[in-house]
């Protein structure tokens, strides 16, 4: 919900159209994902959810940031609100917070001297829930894979080498992780300039793929970067997509249905492609296999395809 919203710039309006639920509930659910990243409700005060995810309306902007610049509190939550989103969406276009206003000063605020102060002479802060832990938890083994991806970029290309050749010729972290994980090294096709790597990872047992991509060309409007488990043409399945910023960058993390893992296990699907597709073309495609009750064709450009190599593959073989 978060990704699409900021990374794919969608409206409430357009989830609720794709998931054929009333707009009224997409803003509870992206109210309720901004309550986890908090630990606390970014409405309580201030609209901060419309506010953040850039569906407030011009008044609502106003409003939220005249707030911003006089509550120093709400300041601090949109600062942390805001920094946990752009580990989640990297090619996400946030508000800028106001800077936020000097504290008040102890003797200027007589109720300081009966608020309850934990060890350490800090405010008592309220008990961190199974969820927020789990949120923190999954955000900090992000930001592990996203470390390993880069390293196994600089292994990879080194060169201009074989995954196997790079590999040998890496030492530390990036040899130890070129043979433990599943990826695909990504290849540029055409005349695209594009590089980059995915790589299968569980955050919280839950089956994601890592991306990180180099050197693409920026996206014009409308337009979007998906990947793709990628058999042949008429047979790939879209597991999500991403933009990029002015330098063609991205590093971003997909969810993969677990049925997808099981045909990346038995050898259906082979390879990841990226694909360089216009919006509109992909909507067109997704109402046409939802009458035909297919999958949706792979659509647009491919720039980018890399081999599916690794533990992962043929797994289900072997355990057969």
């Amino acid at each position: 919900m978060l990704q699409l919203l900021l990374e794919r710039r969608q409206s409430y309006e357009d989830i609720a159209s794709l998931l054929g639920i009333g707009i009224d509930e997409v803003r509870a659910r992206a109210r309720g994902a901004l309550s986890e990243v908090a630990g606390t409700d970014p409405d309580r005060e201030v609209a901060l959810t419309d506010y953040l995810l850039g569906q407030a309306d011009p008044i609502g902007r106003a409003d939220a940031a005249r707030h911003l610049a006089a509550d120093p509190a709400a300041n601090e939550l949109a600062a942390k609100i805001e920094a946990k989103l752009r580990l989640l969406a990297p090619g996400a276009r946030l508000p800028e917070i106001p800077p936020a206003p000097a504290p008040r000063r102890a003797q200027d605020d007589p109720s300081a001297a009966t608020r309850p102060v934990a060890s350490g002479g800090r405010s008592a802060p309220g008990s961190i829930s199974g969820r927020q832990r789990w949120l923190i938890a999954a955000l900090l083994a992000g930001v592990a894979v996203v470390a390993v991806l880069a390293l196994i970029v600089g292994g990879a290309f080194d060169g201009g080498g074989s995954d196997s050749n790079a590999a040998a010729k890496g030492s530390g972290p990036t040899a130890a992780a070129d043979g433990q994980v599943t990826k695909a090294v990504l290849r540029p096709l055409g005349d695209s300039a594009g590089k980059g790597v995915a790589l299968f990872a569980r955050v919280r047992k839950v089956p994601v793929i890592q991306v990180q991509t180099l050197g693409l060309d920026p996206l014009a409007k409308g337009q979007t970067y998906y990947v793709w488990l990628y058999k042949s043409e008429n047979l790939a399945l879209r597991v999500g997509g991403f933009v990029v910023d002015e330098k063609g960058r991205a590093v971003t993390q997909l969810k993969v249905p677990n049925e997808a893992v099981a045909l990346v296990a038995n050898g259906t699907f082979k390879k990841i492609d990226v694909t360089l597709t216009a919006d509109a073309d992909y909507r067109a495609a997704l109402a046409t296999a939802r009458k035909q009750k297919t999958l949706p064709a792979l659509t647009g450009t491919s720039v980018m395809r890399g081999e599916i190599t690794g533990p992962l593959v043929g797994a289900a073989k072997q355990g057969s």
